[in-house]
């Protein structure tokens, strides 16, 4: 559907191949396998010139639709993904943790405002589930 929506931005199939980085013979078989799956023309050509059919037109619509919805979900899930958030709970030695632990902590606090860190910095064995 990509390939097919910029063959009709570019009005052209060796424009879509070089916006795309692909051949011209690639971009060419690809819309006219869809074509072939769909059962309809989605392109009148000529030596000259290429405009969309009016079932182009409206196969085009519902596709820029259907990519944008499509690629906010992908957004919306690489974000989840990629985004920490959450409470980080750290323990460490004092002197460890104040000249190696904290300023990492800062970083990541100011590279990622959404998490949460709990720092504890004691020099006693800490038992992480017991005291909760």
């Amino acid at each position: 559907m990509r390939i097919f929506m910029a063959v009709a931005d570019h009005a052209s199939f060796v424009g879509a191949s070089r916006k795309l980085g692909l051949s011209a013979t690639t971009v060419t078989r690809t819309v006219r396998s869809l074509e072939i799956a769909l059962g309809i023309s989605l392109f009148n050509r000529t030596t000259r010139s290429v405009h969309l059919t009016t079932e182009g037109v409206e196969f085009l619509a519902r596709c820029r639709t259907a990519i944008f919805d499509l690629d906010g979900a992908i957004a919306i899930a690489q974000g989840a993904r990629t985004a920490p958030q959450g409470v980080l709970s750290i323990t460490a030695p004092v002197i460890f943790g104040r000249v190696h632990v904290l300023p990492v902590v800062t970083e990541l606090l100011k590279a990622w405002p959404q998490l949460n860190i709990r720092l504890f910095l004691t020099d006693r064995v800490v038992h992480l589930v017991e005291e909760g």
